[in-house]
Parts: structure tokens; sequence; C-alpha cells
């Protein structure tokens, strides 16, 4: 008990020894509940790290320890802990979203935490899948509205904050907004950095996507500066959000300078989303500098790992609309078409105008002529209809 109580203080202030001490509470616990305890307090110290991998494998080893029936708070923190970062990363991410869907299948667990979980995971494996977007913002919209999910702390906290992405990335700003008020309502209460930087790092993906680019290099301040702090993860994803405002606002050379905090990722995060976001700002950063070629290896490398994480909507990340702009700048018409014209049908299939009007744009500039303008006015009406 004392060791444990020990390693989650150490791993509440970035203290390195916090693994070494609740590997050791894990070893000496008899009772399944407190070894998964422990294990499951290891595995978020090391995603804290950026040890993604390490972090995956720990959660997926407290479920199998744990002799909880299927709904009980700490069964749903562990299930959250596994299918929300399993998701997201190639090697585990099938098995996650079979989990996903099989438990959104039953019915042996009761509650309103294990229901908002539930609701949770099916949101954010929806938005990854590009199915409907009102579906993915009427499950996402009820699960972040529950306060359960932020009150249970951990790892269900973590699947708050990706419940509100999944939303921004539907269109759905405003509520996405609107439930991180909760985040930094608890932040001002309790004094928390952690909560205060989490919630500003998740608000700047609604504020980017709907056009507030100042607010959301603010925000994204925050972020890097939790970054510094010890929370390795959150670096990639916004600096990706940093360099693409700062593209936005015209500082090409200031989003250079953003992109270069992340000189190496962990080999941990390899195969990941987090491996990806980077990705993205360096092919739009090498179209702004002329050099196609180099921004359609990078476009297609992040497109490589998308599609292994079996997360093909556009609105997670328009790789193919970076392709195709840099293989129509190489000259390469038939390529530009045919990668534009698969955004544009996985963008009319999800459904929210921000990916359709974004793919049309694209489809406006490389088509050029007549019908190019025809396409950028059918973007225009596709963008009139979104926040």
């Amino acid at each position: 008990e004392l060791l444990l109580e020990l390693g989650r203080a150490e791993a509440a202030v970035g203290d390195p020894a916090a693994a070494e001490r609740l590997a050791a509470a894990h070893e000496a616990a008899a009772d399944p509940s407190r070894r998964a305890e422990a294990l499951a307090t290891l595995a978020e110290t090391r995603f804290v790290a950026g040890q993604l991998a390490a972090s995956i494998e720990g959660f997926r080893h407290a479920l199998g320890e744990l002799r909880s029936a299927p709904g009980s708070p700490l069964e749903v923190q562990l299930y959250l802990g596994y299918v929300m970062l399993a998701r997201a990363y190639s090697p585990s991410a099938l098995d996650a979203h079979e989990r996903i869907r099989r438990r959104a299948a039953g019915t042996e667990e009761d509650g309103r935490l294990a229901e908002t979980a539930r609701l949770a995971a099916l949101a954010y494996d929806g938005f990854l899948r590009g199915e409907r977007a009102d579906r993915v913002r009427e499950a996402a919209s009820l699960a972040p509205a529950d306060a359960s999910l932020l009150d249970a702390g951990g790892p269900a906290a973590q699947a708050f904050y990706l419940t509100t992405w999944a939303l921004a990335g539907a269109d759905g700003f405003e509520a996405a907004e609107t439930a991180l008020v909760g985040a930094f309502d608890r932040a001002g209460r309790s004094g928390s950095f952690l909560v205060f930087a989490m919630a500003c790092h998740h608000r700047l993906w609604s504020l980017w996507r709907r056009g507030q680019v100042l607010r959301s290099l603010d925000d994204s301040e925050i972020a890097l500066e939790l970054a510094e702090r010890g929370w390795e993860l959150i670096r990639p994803a916004a600096v990706w959000a940093r360099a693409e405002c700062l593209i936005e606002t015209g500082d090409v050379a200031g989003a250079a300078d953003a992109l270069e905090r992340i000189e190496r990722l962990p080999s941990g995060l390899a195969g990941s989303c987090v491996e990806a976001w980077p990705l993205m700002g360096q092919s739009r950063l090498e179209l702004e500098r002329g050099d196609p070629e180099a921004a359609l290896e990078k476009a297609l490398r992040c497109g490589s790992i998308m599609s292994a994480l079996h997360a093909e909507n556009p609105a997670v990340a328009e790789w193919r609309s970076r392709a195709a702009l840099a293989a129509c700048a190489l000259g390469d018409q038939a390529r530009a078409r045919e990668l534009w014209g698969e955004e544009l049908g996985l963008a009319m299939a999800f459904g929210a105008p921000r990916a359709i009007g974004m793919a049309l744009r694209t489809g406006g500039v490389i088509e050029g002529g007549e019908r190019g303008i025809e396409l950028l006015r059918e973007s225009a009406d596709a963008l009139q209809t979104s926040p």
C-alpha cells in the first residue's frame, strides 16, 4: 500500500523513481485489484513519458490480471486506458477496434461510468474510421456531457479529452468547447496546471479547425509548456497544430522553428498517430517552401501510418489533399486527381462540411479553369454550412 501511494505521488510530480516504485508495488501486492491498480498507474506514467507501446502493454496486462466484473470502476478505467491508446497504435489498432465493438454490442455492464465509457470509445473509433459524422457527434456529445469521465480521473479523463477531439473533428466545435469548460472549471478549483494544459491542448483543435487561429496559437503555447514539464506524448500533436496555425498567419519561418522542436521521436511511438502528426505539418511546410517532392513523401508516409491504423477519415488527417497538391506541383496530374478524388469520396461518406469543403477546394486548385471554379464554388457552399 505504501509503495503504491508513494509511486502515485512520485508520478504526479514527474519523478522518474515512480516507475521503479510502482513495479515494486505490483510485485508486492497479493490482491489482484491492487496489482492491477499498480500496473495501471505505471502504464499512465509511461504514457506521460511518451512510452506508448509500454503503456498499452501495461494496460493490457492489468486487464488480464483484474478479477473484477465488467463495468466496475477499476475495470472501466483499465478498459479505457487500453482501447483509447491501443486504437491509435498500429500493432494493436484492430484489437482495440474489435474490443470496442464487442463491448458496444454486449449488455453485461451497468452504471453511468460504464455507459459513458462505451459511448466515448464508440465515438473515438467511429471518428478514426470515418463513420457518419452525425453518429460520431451524437455519441461524442453524450459522453463528455456526463462528468463521470473527468471525475474518475486517470485513463477515464484521457478518454474524456480524446472524445472532445473526435467531437471537434466531426464539426461539433461548440459542443466540444462547451464540454471542455468542465475541465477548465476543475483546473480553476484545484489549481492543477496539468488539467488546465490538457484542456488547452484539446481546445486548440476545435479553435484551429473553425478558424480561431490566434487563440489556437495561445493554447498551443500552454500545451508545449506541459511537454517541457515531462508530458512528452503531447508535444508532436501540439507542434503540428502550432505549425499549421503559424503558416495560416504567414509565419513560415516560425512554423519551421516549431517543427524543429521534434528532432527524433522515441521508438515506442513508431506506428502511432503521434508519429503521423508532425509529418502533416512538415508536408505543408515543404509545400510552402516550394519543395513538392519532399511534401509528397511526407504526406504519403503519414497516409501509410493512417492506413495501418484503420484511420481513413480525412477529417483526422487530410494527407491525401497535401499529397495531391504536391503531385500537381510535380506535374503528375493523374495522381493528383486520384488522391483528391479518393479524399472527396471519404469526406462525403463521413459527411462533415469542413472535410468536404477542403477536398473540393483541393480539387478546384488542381483542376483549374472552369471546372476548377465550379469545384471552388461547391467548396464554398459546403463550408458555408460549417461553423
